[in-house]
């Protein structure tokens, strides 16, 4: 790769960063940031860190019934698809992975310079779009414009998403919709629900989901 032999990256992270600038240039030519999304992440906060000490880290987190919903949507695709991700079905398991995802990240976070840590709910996300998306961009220090809106449309056009992925990354060529908090509610059955809050209440109230009783009382 020429951008490679021109930037002789001396260590390992030069080498990734080089990657994704490369990346940047032919995508996105003056772009000043480069990210990437990978839960695989969750649990090395801590040595992302390290590598790279002007990264900033975001957390995107969800309700974990709703979480279950998705990873049952996802089980239910073609299994020959080799890059279908392979997710737990099962209620309780999901409620293990979802837990210790999110408790990883809390650990990293407490490790590291909190300026450089952000936490989203992903249904404020999706609910307020345009002011979520300006608080994030205000402390990433970039500018937010109402085209990042419309990110849909530039992934249909460009074809950014791989289409061997498309099968369940379909929402990223669709508008933000709040069409897909509290599914759960409708979807996933009561014992379901409940073996889910049974392993991940704690984290669940922490982040502001209420538990089952509460929907009930309401």
């Amino acid at each position: 790769m020429p951008y490679l032999a021109t930037r002789k990256p001396a260590t390992y992270s030069d080498a990734c960063s080089a990657i994704y600038e490369a990346y940047v240039l032919k995508t996105k030519p003056g772009a000043s940031r480069w990210g990437d999304k990978n839960n695989y992440y969750t649990g090395h906060v801590d040595l992302l860190a390290k590598l790279y000490p002007l990264a900033q880290f975001i957390h995107i987190v969800r309700d974990p019934r709703d979480v279950a919903c998705s990873y049952r949507d996802t089980a239910a695709l073609d299994r020959s698809n080799p890059f279908r991700p392979d997710l737990p079905t099962n209620a309780t398991m999901i409620a293990v992975d979802w837990n210790a995802n999110v408790t990883n990240v809390r650990h990293g976070f407490s490790r590291i310079d909190p300026d450089r840590c952000y936490t989203l709910r992903y249904e404020d996300l999706v609910t307020d779009p345009r002011r979520q998306l300006a608080a994030l961009c205000a402390w990433l220090n970039v500018p937010f414009t109402i085209d990042m809106l419309a990110f849909w449309r530039i992934n249909r056009d460009t074809e950014l998403e791989p289409k061997a992925m498309l099968e369940w990354k379909k929402k990223t060529l669709e508008p933000i919709t709040a069409s897909q908090v509290c599914r759960f509610r409708s979807e996933l059955q009561e014992q379901d629900q409940r073996a889910i809050e049974a392993v991940a209440a704690i984290m669940m109230v922490t982040y502001g989901y209420l538990p089952l009783q509460s929907y009930a009382r309401a």
